[in-house]
């Protein structure tokens, strides 16, 4: 088990995310997308050193078992992930909007697949977790990957060693964090 350290040994498996997922609703990805989601998670999150469960939970927490409208296709927003709850009636003149329904576009950014959402969900995360001078070069590199990484106030870089310390800062709730590691408890109880 863990204390909630974002840059951290994976001790989760998979095996174990898989069958913690593939028993509860996850709107419409099959058994077969949530391997290759998952296995976009791991590949990425062992590259710079963040625990995989971790991210997975907050994946999880986020989109609601990945049942949530930003997170379905072709969205596939694993994070709420530049959503500011900003709408307008007209089309946007920049390209993160996405539309809701005719006459309704709402800011957040959609992903291609879910291999660049996992990239981009770990790469803002290690934002968070450490600053620039803080990462080793693979991590520096890596982290570019985040399109809103020059976006997130200097006070943010480097400010969350654990989940906890994400609560008011990725989220407004003060107990994110909490809510982020009631997942990874139940992802670390499955065989």
């Amino acid at each position: 088990m863990t204390n909630g350290a974002i840059l951290s040994t994976t001790t989760i498996t998979l095996d174990q995310c898989f069958n913690y997922i593939k028993t509860r609703d996850h709107g419409e990805y099959t058994d077969i997308d949530l391997l290759v989601i998952l296995a976009s998670y791991y590949t990425y999150a062992q590259q710079v050193g963040i625990d995989a469960g971790i991210v997975i939970s907050q994946m999880l927490l986020e989109t609601g078992n990945l049942t949530s409208w930003w997170s379905a296709r072709p969205r596939r927003n694993p994070c709420g992930y530049g959503v500011t709850g900003e709408q307008l009636t007209h089309a946007p003149l920049d390209s993160n909007w996405q539309i809701r329904r005719p006459g309704l576009w709402v800011r957040g950014y959609a992903f291609s697949s879910w291999d660049n959402a996992a990239k981009t969900h770990i790469a803002h995360l290690l934002c968070y977790a450490l600053k620039d001078q803080q990462m080793n070069s693979i991590q520096r590199n890596f982290s570019e990957s985040s399109p809103r990484k020059n976006l997130l106030p200097l006070s943010y870089r480097g400010c969350a060693r654990t989940v906890f310390d994400l609560s008011t800062k990725w989220a407004a709730d003060p107990k994110y964090g909490q809510a982020i590691m009631s997942f990874y408890t139940r992802l670390a109880s499955q065989k």
